[in-house]
């Protein structure tokens, strides 16, 4: 298994998988960020904040050198070299899967996985398909979620038949950070040991901590963040970029997107700004056909019942899930469905 930069497919197995030997404290990775505005980029990190990584999540999670590891996704996103890497220093197995179907489910349980990580979209895929094919994955016994919030229609019934001895965590983190925050699904997150967590003007979330690109120094994550209690849990807003503007006041807009696919039983929904700055939203129906889409009329009722004051919409758009733009870590792309907007919501 490469030990700088791991973007592909690999499948180890005990007999060809040493651990490794000292740790050079000068070691650089070259990882893949797989951010939500268009193609993934290369990102050096000291191998030792990977290690850091490892260490604190082992402690946290209660992981051991008997386990086994998986990642949902693609090699494109930062927690696939995560993963690769931390099952390569513990000398164990790494399956990475890209998709899932009958031949992937069965390698999880041919491998005897028992650590699985992956986006919280794919997670929930295989939990239903894994439930619908009366299947499950007996031994594994924790899945680690990350790389968004939970999708909605994420049933803990499902998680807990797929995975029926496994325990499913949420961490918060990203490519420049590492871990960050983790949290039983469903709670506010609380960070991990030996992270340091301040929210700075307009909400913006700040790290520092041994597991980030740079250790000595403070890291802006780009989200925002509100905290709880007295700086003990805190929730995460969204991308500060992810924002609508009207007339001069911003408004964090997934919480709401969330509340809405929830209530409308959307596969997709975003809020965004037409090319003369008025809110749409854009939407992908769900996956049982109905007479008619959401209107306006109706998602503004709901947005009023929610937070008043927050902007109203003046136009829906429904897409097709093949036309959804996604980047190649598999997250939505918004700076092309910013675009969309700007064609479509005029």
């Amino acid at each position: 298994m490469a030990t700088g930069r791991i973007t592909h497919v690999k499948l180890a197995s005990a007999s060809d998988s040493q651990p490794p030997g000292p740790a050079d404290p000068s070691e650089l990775l070259e990882v893949m960020t797989g951010g939500s505005t268009g193609d993934a980029k290369p990102l050096a990190r000291p191998a030792n904040t990977w290690r850091a990584s490892a260490q604190i999540e082992s402690t946290v999670f209660d992981l051991s050198p008997a386990d086994r590891y998986a990642v949902l996704g693609s090699p494109a996103h930062s927690l696939w070299a995560y993963v690769a890497f931390r099952a390569q220093q513990a000398g164990s197995v790494f399956i990475g899967l890209q998709s899932i179907g009958a031949p992937e489910m069965a390698c999880l349980h041919n491998e005897d996985i028992t650590v699985l990580y992956g986006l919280p979209e794919l997670v929930m895929v295989l939990a239903r398909r894994l439930v619908r094919s009366h299947a499950s994955l007996p031994r594994l016994r924790r899945v680690l979620i990350g790389g968004g919030p939970p999708p909605p229609g994420l049933s803990v019934e499902e998680l807990r038949q797929a995975f029926p001895v496994a325990t499913c965590w949420s961490f918060y983190g990203a490519a420049e950070t590492s871990f960050i925050a983790y949290a039983a699904l469903g709670e506010p997150y609380k960070a991990f040991p030996g992270v340091d967590i301040r929210m700075g003007d307009g909400q913006l979330i700040w790290v520092k901590s041994p597991m980030t690109i740079t250790p000595e120094a403070w890291v802006n994550t780009g989200d925002l963040g509100q905290w709880l209690d007295t700086q003990k849990s805190f929730m995460v807003l969204g991308r500060a970029v992810r924002q609508l503007q009207i007339k001069g006041k911003k408004f964090p807009v997934e919480q709401m997107e969330q509340f809405l696919s929830e209530c409308l039983k959307t596969q997709r929904l975003a809020l965004v700004s037409d090319s003369h700055g008025h809110p749409c939203c854009l939407l992908v129906d769900g996956p049982v056909p109905r007479s008619g889409a959401p209107t306006a009329q109706r998602i503004n009722d709901l947005i009023r019942g929610q937070q008043p004051g927050f902007p109203l919409i003046r136009r829906v758009e429904v897409l097709d899930q093949a036309n959804w733009p996604l980047t190649s870590s598999g997250k939505t792309n918004w700076r092309a469905l910013q675009g969309i907007a700007s064609q479509t919501c005029t």
